[in-house]
């Protein structure tokens, strides 16, 4: 079992390689734009999972989840390929809902922020 921070190098260098791979290699048009937020490798080097944003509406972020669904087999070749481990981790792609929840909670803030202003000014 490899140590948590080998896992965090490993996933460094898994996001490095995903990112450049989505520039590059995935000339893919339902992918629109997409990018890696941030990954997650189990400390047994067995599984990752790739978190990635979208931006654009609810069918852009379904086309771009079909598109590297499909990529998956060729991600998990290159991945397998570039690292010098005995295991490759089994890649899992996952839609990164933080950039979203964020947004929805300054939504929230913000409008709470002028109630209490329209309190404070009645």
């Amino acid at each position: 079992m490899a140590s948590q921070r080998s896992a965090d190098r490993i996933a460094s260098w898994i996001q490095k390689k995903v990112a450049t791979m989505m520039i590059r290699d995935l000339k893919d048009p339902r992918s629109g734009f997409l990018t890696v937020t941030r990954v997650v490798v189990s400390k047994d080097i067995e599984n990752c999972t790739i978190y990635y944003s979208v931006l654009g509406d609810d069918k852009e972020r379904r086309n771009a989840a079909r598109m590297l669904e499909s990529a998956t087999p060729f991600v998990q070749r290159e991945v397998a390929s570039g690292l010098r481990t005995r295991v490759a981790p089994k890649v899992l792609f996952k839609f990164d809902e933080t950039i979203d929840k964020s947004l929805e909670l300054d939504q929230i803030f913000s409008r709470i922020a002028k109630e209490r202003k329209d309190r404070e000014s009645s």
